[in-house]
């Protein structure tokens, strides 16, 4: 991670130890600009990083790696798994379709940036209305915040 200092390293194949790492900077790093909308895999804004969805086996979603494009920390991950906040693994920032913007084939947008994508895409939009989108539960809030503290001590498995 280029934002941290001593630098962090992500390793290989450990997607979801990415999402949580660069997902605790989007909710706790005071140097991150949330209206960005950053990428949960490397923190560039959304006109850079560019990541779509797609229907997979049994109706599942993934992300389409032959459109997205842009990042500069690709990780490969299972959406499924990454998408609910669990025990193991509390980050659930995962890439999601605006259910209101009018093109689906529109980029997606990361869980924990909805928000932000709704206030400045779509001002007139209900936030009440879409807050379940996003909302975090507590554990997932007070998990993600101990990786947050915790990051410098992290020691990443290869």
């Amino acid at each position: 991670c280029s934002l941290c200092s001593p630098s962090f390293e992500f390793g290989t194949k450990v997607g979801q130890r990415a999402l949580e790492h660069i997902g605790a900077h989007v909710l706790f790093d005071p140097n991150i600009t949330r209206e960005d909308e950053p990428c949960g895999l490397c923190l560039r804004s959304s006109s850079h990083c560019q990541i779509f969805l797609a229907r997979g086996a049994g109706g599942k979603t993934k992300v389409n790696t032959h459109r997205s494009s842009g990042c500069g920390n690709w990780q490969v991950f299972r959406y499924t798994v990454a998408a609910e906040s669990t025990s193991t693994s509390p980050c659930s920032n995962v890439p999601v379709t605006c259910p209101i913007c009018p093109d689906k084939q529109s980029p997606a947008v990361w869980k924990y940036n909805l928000r932000s994508h709704i206030l400045s895409k779509h001002p007139s939009a209900s936030l009440a209305r879409y807050a379940p989108l996003w909302e975090l539960t507590k554990f997932e809030t007070t998990q993600m915040m101990s990786f947050w503290r915790d990051r410098r001590n992290t020691v990443v498995r290869r």
